[in-house]
């Protein structure tokens, strides 16, 4: 028998599965508009899921891909067996009701509000990730670990998705990301940073504004281990002060944090 080649999406197809799936990963629910993270480790790459593997015999086609975080789709890989989707075309399914219930009161407006994603947006989407993973190679670095993609490659990859979007957007005549209400308002200060991109045309501009907010990412990175290692109510108390005190650390990640806190620790 002959092996089936393999054959992977375009980045045609993966906006417009994107655009289809309204920005949520199937799998988890999560938002995968990385502007609603900003500069934190919360965020995750957006990835076209084969629902039946490529390896198996399965067609890179809009209706054999789904929205999948990237977490996930590692997580699946070649099990043609998991494909219990808690969301598909952007709305909760069955499996989620049954397993979940009610949805959640923010992920019902990021659910509304995501019916404006445009596939232009992916494009826009897929330069914030490649930002995101030069931060993520700075903290890496720090720690002295090395990667085979460096800071020029995934800024020229950036610049590169940056200058596509720009393009769509003209041909397309795209309304503004703030009056499809796809920025929050208010911005925080790491959000508006990764809007700035727009107006970004340089590699070395992106390097820089990269390195500027690497320590915001490496603040919060930092946070979230100590949150995971808690388990007294003084422990609590003490990290709470500290975060409530921290400026550095991403506004998303210090809310989340002090919540997760005060629910099993200290109220």
């Amino acid at each position: 028998m002959t092996e089936h080649k393999r054959t992977d999406f375009s980045d045609k197809q993966k906006s417009l599965i994107y655009e289809r799936d309204r920005a949520i990963c199937a799998f988890s629910g999560k938002s995968l508009w990385i502007l609603d993270y900003g500069i934190n480790p919360l965020w995750d790459m957006d990835w076209a899921d084969h629902i039946k593997p490529s390896k198996r015999g399965g067609e890179s086609t809009l209706n054999n891909g789904i929205c999948s975080g990237a977490f996930f789709n590692s997580k699946k890989r070649d099990n043609s067996w998991d494909n219990i989707y808690f969301f598909k075309d952007g709305k909760p399914t069955s499996h989620y009701y049954f397993v979940h219930g009610e949805i959640s009161e923010n992920l019902g407006k990021i659910l509304i509000r995501n019916k404006s994603i445009h596939f232009s947006d992916w494009y826009l989407n897929r330069a914030f990730a490649r930002f995101m993973l030069i931060i993520r190679h700075n903290r890496r670095k720090q720690k002295g670990k090395t990667d085979a993609r460096g800071e020029e490659y995934y800024a020229k990859a950036s610049l590169k998705m940056l200058n596509e979007w720009r393009k769509i957007v003209k041909r397309e005549k795209v309304e503004k990301l703030e009056d499809r209400g796809l920025v929050p308002t208010p911005a925080n200060s790491d959000q508006n940073e990764l809007l700035s991109l727009r107006d970004i045309h340089t590699v070395k501009e992106i390097i820089d504004k990269a390195a500027s907010l690497s320590p915001m990412y490496e603040a919060s990175c930092d946070a979230i281990n100590r949150l995971s290692e808690i388990t007294t109510k003084d422990e609590a108390t003490k990290l709470m002060k500290e975060i409530e005190h921290c400026e550095v650390i991403n506004h998303f990640v210090k809310t989340f944090i002090i919540k997760n806190l005060r629910l099993l620790f200290v109220d």
